[in-house]
């Protein structure tokens, strides 16, 4: 599982984060228990985590039709942009 949000990952689940934020981040912690609400944080922690899948792998045959199919406009692009952009072909 991947966060989505560093920054509200760190402050619902960290405990190595830096030094000066610990105790901000105890506080939080101490507030949202004291005021029952665990389980929202709970909730928005699971929310703010999502599955990291693997991408697939293009057939290489496939990749070589589409490198030869949009050649032109990559060249077309090259130009308009004056960039080099020969790792897309």
């Amino acid at each position: 599982m991947e966060v989505r949000s560093k920054l509200l990952g760190k402050l619902i689940t960290s405990t190595d984060f830096y030094i000066q934020r610990r105790a901000y981040v105890q506080f939080v912690r101490v507030f949202i228990n004291r005021l029952g609400l665990h389980k929202i944080a709970k909730a928005i922690s699971r929310a703010n985590k999502r599955s990291v899948m693997e991408k697939p792998r293009l057939n290489k045959d496939l990749e070589s039709k589409l490198r030869d199919y949009f050649k032109d406009d990559i060249e077309n692009l090259e130009k308009l942009l004056n960039k080099d952009l020969s790792h897309w072909k």
